[in-house]
């Protein structure tokens, strides 16, 4: 665990972190908080990465994000049911 904080912190310094280490960041952080729940592969926002959650069928149950600078990782517990999404 520690060498993942590590690693992070070093990527986070050059000012953007890879998918991969947005992934098992969110991963990392949904298996200790989020009993039952999967972090699926991120969609990157300028500023931000946004991973919805799932269970262990695929239903979207949840979604977060993880600060692209920093590293901080935070549920959006606001949203309510999850309905669908729509690419544009």
């Amino acid at each position: 665990m520690r060498r993942l904080w590590l690693s992070l912190a070093l990527v986070a310094s050059t000012g953007a972190l890879a998918t991969s280490v947005v992934l098992a960041v969110s991963q990392t952080r949904v298996a200790a908080n989020l009993s039952g729940r999967l972090a699926q592969p991120p969609d990157a926002y300028p500023g931000h990465y946004t991973s919805e959650t799932t269970g262990d069928t695929g239903t979207v149950n949840g979604m977060l994000s993880v600060n692209a600078g920093t590293g901080q990782v935070w549920y959006h517990s606001w949203h309510g049911r999850y309905l669908a999404k729509e690419d544009s």
